[in-house]
């Protein structure tokens, strides 16, 4: 499987279904709503994985030490599309520096198109994780 099946696939099975409202915005405290339409990168998925090509600066000591895989990153995509810096976090380690460059990556990004529900018509904040690639 080429690289980018790969992170087609493993980014395919990372949709989120569910976001919690932000009480000041959308509802009660607390409450989860199904999101019609998932925070997706401008683009799609393709422009995401050029993005991460094209950005990605593979960390010298990773290299070294032959380190390879996958950091998984989590944020929020709030209402207006904007990644909130403070929620960026890594869900699954790989190696400290490609983590912090995982979480650069994204921070650095552009606006998102946020995520939406129907039955509120409101976008709203949606937690989104994405793998991000590590491959000599």
């Amino acid at each position: 499987m080429n690289k980018l099946m790969l992170i087609l696939t493993i980014f395919g099975c990372s949709n989120f279904i569910l976001a919690q409202s932000n009480p000041d915005k959308v509802g009660v405290e607390g409450e989860f709503y199904k999101v019609d339409i998932s925070p997706q990168f401008p683009g799609g998925i393709v422009e995401f994985l050029k993005y991460v090509s094209d950005n990605l600066e593979y960390p010298k000591e990773a290299k070294e030490k032959g380190i390879e895989g996958q950091v998984y990153v989590s944020f929020i995509v709030d209402e207006t599309g904007t990644i909130l810096q403070d929620s960026t976090e890594v869900r699954e380690s790989l190696f400290y520096p490609c983590d912090q460059e995982a979480i650069r990556l994204i921070n650095e990004g552009p606006k998102w198109i946020p995520g939406r529900i129907s039955e509120i018509e409101k976008n709203v904040p949606v937690r989104m994780t994405v793998p991000i690639l590590f491959r000599r």
